[in-house]
């Protein structure tokens, strides 16, 4: 399973310059899926492709950013729930250990999104490598909420929705969860 988590990351690396902003009522179209970019910051859209999506915000401080990615990927069939759970939960793991990330936290879940059946996440890592337009010598924290979901009009295909952050252990970002919610109920699954 590609999951493009490492893509991702890398651009919330290196998002020193961006792209226009788009709005926040704009409908973003992705095969099998539509999106509006969150009410809360300015937006840009990094990436966008029929099966991949990648939005960015500056967070609160320098070298701090938000983002949203979305892509598609293949499926299998699966006989159970728990199967699917053991797919996701073995994909993920096996992303390269580069020595860059320390995982602090991770949990994952059975759940649905939209009437879809979903693996919900929830991890934190210490990203001891970030790239940064500042000189401050500290880790920093990447934060991801997501769903890897059968899309609910075809099995067939999986959807990775992610809503990151990356910023400093000392910084404050008490709504995102909330935030990462609100975004989540945007989303809407349409036909291909």
């Amino acid at each position: 399973m590609k999951l493009l988590i490492i893509p991702f990351i890398m651009l919330l690396a290196s998002c020193m310059s961006m792209p226009p902003a788009v709005s926040s009522s704009t409908v973003i179209p992705i095969s099998g899926l539509t999106i509006l970019p969150p009410e809360q910051g300015k937006w840009h859209k990094v990436q966008h492709s029929a099966y991949q999506l990648v939005l960015m915000s500056r967070g609160k401080e320098k070298d701090e950013s938000v983002g949203i990615n979305i892509s598609l990927f293949q499926l299998p069939k699966f006989n159970s729930d728990d199967q699917f759970l053991s797919y996701v939960t073995q994909g993920r793991s096996q992303e390269p250990k580069t020595g860059r990330f320390n995982i602090l936290k991770n949990q994952e879940a059975i759940t649905s999104l939209k009437n879809a059946k979903c693996i919900k996440h929830h991890s934190i890592s210490e990203d001891k490598g970030a790239k940064k337009v500042t000189s401050n010598s500290s880790s920093m924290l990447m934060e991801n909420i997501g769903f890897n979901c059968k899309h609910p009009l075809n099995e067939s295909v999986g959807v990775n929705i992610e809503y990151s952050l990356r910023h400093y252990q000392d910084s404050s970002y008490d709504s995102l969860e909330k935030d990462a919610s609100s975004f989540f109920n945007t989303i809407n699954f349409v036909k291909f």
